[in-house]
């Protein structure tokens, strides 16, 4: 993956001269730079390792940058907010940033993924009005639409006959796995494309550089157990009653809740009467967690969104279709559909290689019974 850190130039200018407070979703650099070739209230681009690093931490999809197909360029801007050219001074100090961060993404010559981040300021419902008309397609005529969408965390199936709560009758067509508490929260270890690492440019591309820092938190984790296990098995062994006492439980007490309670009234209005009844429902599921690793291995796992067809889920699209938004509490991202759900075929065939690598291990675990 060339994750640039240099500027690229456009018509002989630099960037930094010429991108665009605000970029458009399927343009390209050239045609950026065509729009606001004149302008001069142009953002001021992060170009050094340290900032652009710090600045994909921050992001709340900072681990599926690591699932990005080869070629896909990150740029990240501030822009202040008000009138005129935004420089480094603006950015100098972090905690009192006042204006506008933004992440781009670049693929295959045009603009996939855009990301504005307020800051100051909460963010306004005519800021976001306003960048959604200038994000929108020409095709679409500037029309979004909203996506209805409710996740669904757990779902309990039961029947209300005579007064009664029972449980509903499950098939017999249903297979066992379909039976069993699964998790609807479903995720994968991330995996960065073997192209991308096969890149020439990889050791110095950002994705190289969030390896580095969670082969950091891997090792430290590691340091911390050691010593923690360390700790604990001198305590078991001290002289010193007192010391003995901070030792970790000889029991490991089984979790004995099975079920929540919840209770539910019902009202009848043939009769005029209600009932109200208090009944427990089974609160078991499994795969909602990854397994923790006890040693240097790094592991790091993103979800996969419950809505179909999106690595990041979306609550707003274009009327044609071709641009996805969603909101955050004072940022919102746009991002091309094709390449949303692109990244989502990659995350699906990582699921399923994963799930029959978990088969195959609880194959080996169970042999031996």
């Amino acid at each position: 993956m060339v994750m640039k850190t240099k500027l690229f130039a456009i018509l002989g200018l630099s960037l930094s001269t010429i991108l665009p407070t605000f970029a458009r979703i399927g343009e390209t650099k050239q045609e950026i730079a065509d729009r606001l070739f004149a302008k001069t209230q142009h953002a001021y681009v992060y170009n050094s390792k340290e900032d652009r690093l710090r600045e994909t931490l921050e992001l709340p999809y900072k681990y599926k940058i690591m699932m990005f197909p080869d070629g896909a360029e990150n740029f990240f801007l501030f822009k202040n907010a008000t009138i005129g050219t935004s420089s480094q001074g603006d950015t100098i100090s972090q905690h009192e940033l006042y204006g506008w961060e933004l992440h781009l993404v670049f693929y295959q010559g045009k603009s996939v993924m855009e990301f504005y981040r307020r800051h100051t300021d909460p963010l306004s419902v005519e800021e976001v009005e306003e960048l959604m008309k200038v994000s929108s397609t020409k095709a679409s005529k500037g029309n979004w639409q909203k996506v209805e969408f409710t996740p669904i965390i757990k779902q309990w199936n039961f029947e209300h006959k005579n007064g009664f709560v029972v449980n509903k009758n499950i098939t017999a067509s249903k297979t066992l796995r379909d039976i069993l508490p699964e998790s609807s929260h479903r995720f994968v270890y991330v995996e960065i494309p073997d192209d991308v690492q096969n890149d020439g440019h990889f050791k110095t591309s950002l994705v190289s550089d969030l390896l580095t820092i969670e082969n950091r938190k891997a090792n430290e984790k590691y340091r911390n157990y050691v010593a923690q296990q360390t700790k604990q098995k001198a305590a078991k062994t001290a002289k010193n009653k007192k010391a003995r006492t901070n030792a970790p439980a000889k029991i490991n007490v089984f979790p004995m809740r099975v079920y929540r309670g919840t209770t539910q009234s019902f009202y009848d209005s043939t009769t005029g009467k209600m009932s109200m009844i208090e009944y427990l429902i089974p609160d078991i599921e499994f795969g909602n967690r990854a397994p923790v690793r006890y040693d240097k291995t790094v592991q790091i796992t993103t979800s996969i969104p419950r809505q179909d067809g999106t690595a990041f889920g979306y609550t707003y699209e274009t009327e044609d279709k071709s641009i996805r938004a969603t909101l955050y509490q004072n940022g919102i991202l746009f991002i091309d559909a094709k390449f949303d759900q692109n990244l989502r075929l990659y995350m699906e065939e990582l699921y399923l290689k994963q799930s029959r690598l978990r088969s195959e291990k609880a194959k080996q675990s169970i042999s031996n019974f």
